[in-house]
């Protein structure tokens, strides 16, 4: 019985972290106003506006649906077995399931227009939440044999979006993009933005090499409201089944249940 109430105290003090995680976002996001793309400079910035485009859309795997962006995690159930011997030396085995992450991937880039300007954002490695499209397969069984599940975030064209991060030149990102390689990108996406290069393109660019990076697949109010109400929903939920497993502990030390 003392297990079920240390996974109460842990299950709700893992809920109320996130919600204080969430809170954080909310809070960084309120301290500062939008500011308008054709105002930017060089310090940290909000910008909030539509996405209107990419040099190199891409297909998100799991929808199959065109977008700018995507994000793809397969997970794979794996089962582990151990063997131990009791103070009897009898042989018992116990057989522990988890799922693994096969693969966690952030694909993709888009402009996003307010009106005054237009800055290309490349969410790969930042931090990103509320995104608008979202598709889910369940646990099931793969063609390959085992247990799989997969999920999928994205990003289209018309998607209301916000930013928070710091805005740095375009040559400044490819000169990023160089040194690692071009491994931490699609090759299309790159022969586009080497295009563009060549082209003498210069925008506003926001991308997490280096810097913080925060993209909300929503706009700046609807931001806002959003993450305060899964901040306070989380923490609540959180303390209340904290303090739950604490008085259930309590009431089994003291022989009460």
């Amino acid at each position: 019985m003392f297990g079920l109430a240390a996974i109460f105290v842990f299950a709700g003090a893992a809920l109320a972290a996130y919600g204080w995680i969430i809170r954080r976002e909310e809070n960084l996001l309120s301290s500062r106003t939008p500011t308008p793309i054709g105002s930017l400079g060089k310090e940290v910035a909000v910008i909030t506006g539509v996405v209107e485009g990419s040099p190199f859309p891409t297909t998100a795997p799991l929808s199959g649906r065109e977008c700018l962006y995507y994000e793809h995690k397969l997970q794979a159930m794996h089962s582990d077995v151990y063997q131990r011997q009791s103070w009897l030396q009898r042989t018992r085995y116990s057989q522990e399931n988890y799922l693994a992450t096969v693969h966690d991937v952030q694909i993709g880039g888009f402009f996003v227009n307010d009106g005054t300007g237009k800055a290309f954002i490349m969410p790969a490695e930042a931090k990103t939440d509320l995104l608008a499209h979202s598709e889910d397969k369940p646990l099931s069984f793969s063609e390959g044999g085992g247990e799989e599940r997969e999920q999928e975030r994205r990003i289209e064209l018309g998607d209301k979006v916000c930013v928070l991060g710091t805005p740095r030149p375009f040559g400044e990102m490819m000169a990023t993009i160089r040194r690692q390689g071009g491994q931490k990108i699609e090759a299309g996406m790159l022969q586009a933005l080497l295009k563009l290069e060549n082209e003498g393109a210069d925008f506003p660019c926001f991308f997490a090499e280096g810097s913080d990076l925060f993209v909300a697949g929503r706009g700046y109010e609807d931001s806002l409201a959003r993450l305060s109400g899964s901040s306070s929903g989380l923490a609540t939920v959180g303390l209340l089944l904290a303090g739950i497993g604490s008085f259930l502990f309590i009431g089994f030390a003291l022989g009460l249940f």
